[in-house]
């Protein structure tokens, strides 16, 4: 890969709102990767993405060509048995920044990915506040995400 950086476009969706409720995350998940953001929220904002972004992935797999894919290295991996209810694989997080384009604020997060996810052209943010309560994202919003991969 060329680039260490990704960008993806896309727009605010609502989620199904069970990912704090299902999923368990160890509460030293970040402990590896200190200094992008000390702590973070349960709960994911989800980005559906624009086919221009995902087309970086090819039409038939979207977000899962970052399933376990060494061009795309995330920052953390766990295990998917060191994570609670978890029904799918392992665990993989990317630094990111997001940008909300209508409100022009930008935040430092991770996306985060269980490999085998169902989500295909959805982004999962995890960030360190809700960003609907307190930063006033609201569906449709839309949004610039910077993806950095581990060599970068």
């Amino acid at each position: 890969m060329d680039n260490e950086i990704l960008i993806l476009n896309g727009n605010v969706v609502d989620g199904c709102g069970r990912f704090a409720d299902e999923l368990f995350l160890p509460p030293d998940l970040l402990k590896d990767d200190l200094g992008w953001i000390k702590t973070f929220v349960p709960g994911t904002l989800n980005i559906k993405l624009h086919d221009k972004s995902t087309s970086l992935f090819g039409k038939s797999k979207g977000l899962r060509s970052l399933d376990s894919n060494s061009e795309y290295p995330p920052h953390i991996y766990r295990d998917g048995q060191e994570i609670g209810n978890n029904t799918k694989g392992g665990v993989q997080l990317w630094r990111a920044t997001l940008l909300n384009v209508r409100l022009g604020t930008s935040y430092n997060c991770y996306v985060i990915r269980r490999i085998g996810s169902d989500y295909q052209y959805v982004a999962e943010i995890l960030g360190s506040i809700h960003f609907r309560d307190e930063d006033n994202f609201m569906t449709n919003d839309p949004v610039k995400l910077e993806v950095f991969f581990s060599n970068s």
